[in-house]
């Protein structure tokens, strides 16, 4: 019965993606006085290479502790390669990628290592093309199925079966399931990619009023208690601009157990019954919480400083962070 909460924990990260999306999208705002609002406008020299590193980790929470699962960083080059009448066309070339280990590791061969080999083969020297509308937003990506097909042919064994051996299991437990016969190597690699450049480029196009605003909203009969925080800062010495917003939803513990008899099958076996009976019911007092964290900051230019990324799941004081980290490194 110990795969209970993650299995709630999957589930709730898959909802939560949906809900970052939305407090993106809701977040357009009509213009406001002069000088109270912000329009992100990106203005993109060409040829000028930046340097970003990308830093993706999964973290278990456990009561008074946070445990690194794994870490993986990738370093790569964004580029504004022309310029057209109605925006421009960008470039992504992976440079290099590097993991990180938990302390606590003691497999004989480091998983994390190996799997870091495996996707610095496939992904460094490619580069993914894109486009924007003249504000900045993306509009299109251009060669995702040239490269996912590379990749694929790069593969001289099914990798997704190796993976998914009990030496490998680890990867599993840190969302990282190839057994799905639609989800290929190639997939899974650039579709993750591709979601940290749209987070670079998702605030583009949209005005944003500048202060910091909450909104709580109770529960009704289709929807949870939640709170949306959002701020927009621009600071007029060097004009540097940090936009963030924060979903949290808050699932009271005694409604946790008619969400999970709908989402499992108990085998009719008593002793089974009797332990799912007995973890549901230490559930009881413990909220089921979800945050969704997006904190994006920009150079006074308008090209991408940095992007903060978190997916909280918390049943009481257990839980997992799912987190995305980019950050500007410098001139290439």
């Amino acid at each position: 019965m110990r795969k209970i909460i993650p299995l709630i924990i999957g589930f709730s990260i898959l909802l939560g993606s949906i809900i970052a999306r939305a407090q993106t999208d809701n977040q357009t705002a009509e213009p406001a006085e002069q000088d109270s609002t912000i329009a992100m406008i990106g203005y993109f020299p060409k040829d000028v290479g930046l340097v970003y590193s990308i830093n993706k980790s999964t973290w278990q929470l456990i009561p008074g502790d946070t445990v690194l699962n794994m870490r993986l960083s990738t370093i790569g080059s964004l580029t504004m390669v022309d310029s057209t009448s109605t925006g421009y066309k960008m470039a992504f070339k992976f440079m290099e990628v590097y993991g990180q280990t938990p302390e606590n590791d003691d497999q004989p061969i480091s998983i994390m290592k190996v799997f870091t080999e495996i996707i610095s083969k496939l992904i460094v020297g490619k580069t993914i093309s894109f486009d924007t509308d003249d504000c900045g937003h993306i509009t299109q990506f251009n060669n995702l199925d040239d490269i996912k097909a590379e990749i694929d042919s790069m593969l001289p064994v099914d990798l997704g079966k190796i993976l998914n051996t009990p030496a490998l299991s680890v990867l599993k437990d840190n969302d990282l399931d190839f057994s799905e016969s639609d989800l290929t190597i190639a997939n899974i690699l650039i579709d993750s990619y591709v979601e940290d450049i749209q987070l670079m480029f998702i605030r583009y196009g949209t005005i944003y009023n500048i202060g910091e605003f909450h909104v709580h909203e109770d529960a009704t009969e289709t929807d949870y208690e939640h709170d949306t925080y959002a701020s927009a800062v621009l600071d007029p010495s060097d004009g540097m601009i940090v936009l963030t917003t924060e979903v949290i939803h808050t699932i009271p513990g005694e409604d946790l157990r008619e969400m999970v008899d709908g989402l499992i099958d108990i085998p009719d076996d008593e002793a089974m019954v009797e332990s799912y009976n007995r973890e549901m019911e230490a559930l009881k007092g413990c909220d089921w919480v979800m945050d969704s964290y997006l904190r994006t900051s920009f150079l006074p230019e308008s090209w991408p400083l940095g992007v903060l990324r978190e997916k909280i799941v918390k049943i009481g004081e257990k839980g997992k962070i799912k987190r995305t980290y980019i950050l500007f490194e410098g001139l290439e």
